[in-house]
């Protein structure tokens, strides 16, 4: 960055005016779980993108070490503001972590220094899921759930089908399900979802698509002893 850029991007600050609103930021692209160095002076800011395969739960962002203060701000898909963000972490230091993050295409994250960051790394991660291909009618027994480690099901749906009902009962607890099409559900990101109290949850989807639709098991609490099935009709 010119020193000239880093003079208006501290003026800018210095005025209240939002950074990443004024200023077109060149952006870093992230790879899994690999660190990136991040050092700024005061008032300056950095853009990044990671891009997250479509069976993926959980994408993390975590800012750790060096000296300074610097703030993380990430959004879905587009660039992140100050004012604008999906989630932000803007402690007194460089410890930033912004877990549990539910699944997008691409996640643009800025780390804005408040002070003059040096030595610092950036990591974002993702968790692969693990995904069961299911039968209609095909009754998956004894389901537990916890919430770290949640469930998912597919199932394809063919043509000529004017229904596609996913029911979960039994067990204690309590589950919640959430229905997607082409592409894996979050609490956040869904069609459709049934979040009662306890395990007795029913998805109804009329004139379903055709290909597959994918159901999440996600635990409110945790639960065990449950069965789920999916029917076309």
């Amino acid at each position: 960055m010119s020193k000239m850029m880093r003079i208006l991007l501290i003026g800018l600050s210095s005025l209240g005016i939002s950074f990443l609103s004024q200023i077109s930021m060149a952006q870093t692209v992230l790879n899994k779980a690999q660190p990136v160095a991040v050092s700024l002076p005061a008032g300056s800011s950095a853009l990044y993108v990671i891009t997250i395969p479509s069976e993926t739960r959980l994408v993390s962002v975590k800012l750790s070490g060096g000296s300074g203060n610097g703030d993380v701000y990430v959004q879905q898909n587009v660039a992140p503001t100050i004012t604008n963000y999906f989630a932000k972490s803007t402690g007194p230091d460089n410890n930033e972590n912004l877990p549990n993050l539910p699944i997008a295409t691409k996640y643009f994250i800025v780390v804005y220094a408040v002070s003059a960051v040096q030595g610092a790394n950036l990591v974002a991660d993702y968790q692969a899921s693990q995904i069961s291909f299911i039968q209609s009618g095909q009754v998956q027994n004894n389901l537990s759930v916890t919430p770290a480690d949640t469930k998912y099901f597919a199932i394809n749906v063919p043509s000529g089908k004017t229904k596609l009902t996913f029911k979960l009962s039994g067990g204690t607890g309590d589950a919640d399900l959430y229905a997607k099409f082409g592409a894996l559900p979050s609490t956040l990101s869904y069609e459709k979802k049934s979040a009662g109290t306890g395990n007795v949850e029913t998805i109804t989807i009329d004139r379903p698509r055709v290909g597959l639709y994918y159901v999440l098991v996600n635990a409110y609490m945790p639960a065990s002893g449950m069965s789920l099935v999916a029917t076309v009709q």
